[in-house]
């Protein structure tokens, strides 16, 4: 490897656990290596403390709004963890068989489960015996019904 220890020299190096199994001298700066493996990690460590946070309670603390934009923020954090694992992926071949992706996709299901269907419930409408909606109308009716016997 020489003097230059912050790069890695794949293909040459004796060391196989400092070196992944890239392409034959394909030069990557060990210290761009490590970033990419702490991001990936990092946001799969947010996915966890946002899902290890929601409990019964703080769903109910949450409203409509807040549940929307959890979910976008899902959405963001798994688009941002798909590209920084396929980056970490190109430079350090040892990383495809990681478990990690598996699971994140299994933590990010679970947890995208458990926001839609407080968000589903949220929206049923409430059952009311004067309430009718035709579904040929746009407009609701409401019944007002007099009681004859007074």
């Amino acid at each position: 490897m020489g003097n230059n220890s912050d790069t890695l020299i794949v293909g040459d190096a004796q060391s196989s656990d400092r070196v992944s199994a890239n392409a034959a001298n394909t030069q990557f700066p060990a210290s761009r290596i490590s970033f990419m493996r702490l991001k990936v990690k990092a946001i799969f460590d947010r996915l966890e403390s946002i899902r290890t946070e929601m409990d019964r309670e703080k769903l109910r603390q949450m409203d409509e709004f807040d549940l929307r934009g959890l979910l976008e923020s899902l959405t963001e954090l798994k688009s941002n963890f798909i590209v920084a694992h396929t980056s970490l992926e190109e430079v350090d071949f040892e990383s495809l068989s990681s478990e990690l992706p598996g699971k994140f996709d299994s933590s990010i299901l679970s947890l995208r489960t458990i926001l839609q269907r407080e968000l589903g419930n949220r929206l049923k409408p409430t059952r009311c015996s004067t309430f009718q909606m035709n579904p040929s109308e746009s407009n609701p009716k409401i019944m007002y019904m007099v009681n004859r016997s007074r």
